[in-house]
């Protein structure tokens, strides 16, 4: 116990005197014969004499006066933020309550708390197509990210808040700037959304930590991001290249990873980008390889929870203008069958914009062959009705604008 508090108190003498070497505090010697400077005076003259200081400059003093009041200030929102998170029966998003969570959580400075919840606050916005009030919680979190940067340069330059990030901060930094990419291009700001992939990329690949990274999720969510950009036109590919090479890419990085779930969505990117460049066949074999080992019962949700939406349930539509070029028409008909009758049965109901991408083609199809009737009972039960049952009047979702002209043509 003695020898500690000694160690201790050499600290602390040490602490001071280099305050004082660097004129920030000035040290007074009290004495028999009044105060004098300490700076006049040799330490071994009175080493046991009390001693006393004072700040050179005003400033001094309220730097450190702030700084403590700002660390008390942080350590009262921090206790605040536990209380009403301890409160917290479920998962269940209230948003007046989870906002107050958070601003508490933010205004103590932990950044990776304040991260999770925004994640959490995000994802319910989403679920409510309230696209923008995501975002927007999302860029205040990041903000806090960009003021642990030590310099202003920094702070500008996305990589300059990498270097002593941890694995879990990278992880929750990567999948916010990747969700406020997908609420972009779902709102239809295509340069917005690649800005936050870009950003995102190169946080994964700049930061040190992420060749440490054993899982590499993020990654496929990112590749996924990516190509979905392509598809829509944002991204100019006209020779295929960068979708050949993505698709390969992802391919190769998720049969490392094992993860059926990046598998199937490597397999469907693999089958669409093969498609689209006429590779018919070859499409199809990719096709039948992902239906090997693709079940919607099992590995749906997690795909829906990983890209937002079911992108290996999606290329069976796909798969039918294929076999159709192809003049397959038997297999046309049975992926049909399939669709209808097993896969979209066991799709969220709640994620229409997946029901439609499934079944677009399907539409088109059924109406060539002359079975419009089917094809619009199908577009009602699946996309028209579960929108107005679970979102209704004002809402809006990326293809609402097509809904009215789809009835029209079916």
């Amino acid at each position: 116990g003695k020898r500690k508090s000694s160690l201790q108190l050499k600290k602390i003498r040490k602490a001071l005197k280099q305050a004082e070497h660097e004129r920030i505090l000035v040290g007074i010697y009290q004495g028999g014969k009044g105060d004098q400077n300490l700076r006049n005076m040799n330490d071994t003259e009175s080493p046991l004499e009390e001693r006393w200081y004072k700040f050179s400059h005003a400033i001094w003093r309220n730097c450190l006066l702030g700084t403590m009041l700002k660390e008390r200030e942080c350590d009262l929102h921090r206790t605040v933020a536990k209380v009403l998170e301890s409160k917290i029966i479920d998962e269940v998003v209230e948003p007046k309550s989870a906002l107050k969570v958070f601003g508490h959580w933010r205004d103590s400075g932990d950044v990776l708390q304040a991260s999770s919840n925004a994640r959490k606050i995000g994802n319910y916005f989403e679920s409510l197509l309230l696209y923008h009030s995501s975002i927007n919680i999302y860029l205040e979190a990041i903000e806090m990210w960009r003021a642990r940067c030590s310099d202003e340069e920094s702070k500008e330059n996305i990589a300059g808040m990498l270097e002593t990030i941890t694995m879990e901060e990278l992880q929750t930094l990567a999948q916010m700037f990747i969700a406020i990419g997908k609420n972009y291009a779902t709102i239809g700001d295509g340069k917005n959304a690649r800005l936050h992939y870009d950003n995102c990329d190169l946080i994964l690949t700049r930061s040190p930590i992420a060749s440490k990274m054993e899982d590499r999720s993020i990654f496929f969510n990112l590749y996924s991001c990516v190509f979905a950009l392509i598809q829509s036109g944002v991204i100019v590919d006209k020779e295929f290249i960068l979708q050949k090479d993505l698709a390969k890419r992802f391919v190769e990085q998720a049969e490392i990873h094992g993860d059926p779930v990046h598998i199937a969505r490597a397999l469907a990117m693999e089958g669409l980008t093969l498609g689209r460049t006429g590779q018919l066949e070859e499409a199809v074999f990719a096709q039948k390889k992902l239906e090997k080992m693709y079940c919607a019962e099992k590995l749906s949700s997690a795909i829906c929870r990983a890209y937002a939406t079911d992108r290996a349930a999606q290329n069976y539509g796909y798969s039918i203008l294929w076999y159709e070029l192809l003049g397959r028409h038997d297999e046309t008909e049975s992926q049909i069958k399939f669709i209808l009758e097993d896969l979209m049965p066991q799709m969220p109901k709640t994620n229409v914009h997946n029901s439609l991408l499934i079944l677009f083609q399907t539409l088109w199809v059924l109406k060539d062959k002359g079975l419009a009737r089917k094809a619009e009972r199908a577009f009602l039960d699946f996309v028209y009705h579960p929108f107005n049952e679970f979102y209704g009047e004002g809402s809006t979702t990326f293809f609402k604008p097509i809904y009215e002209p789809i009835r029209v043509l079916l």
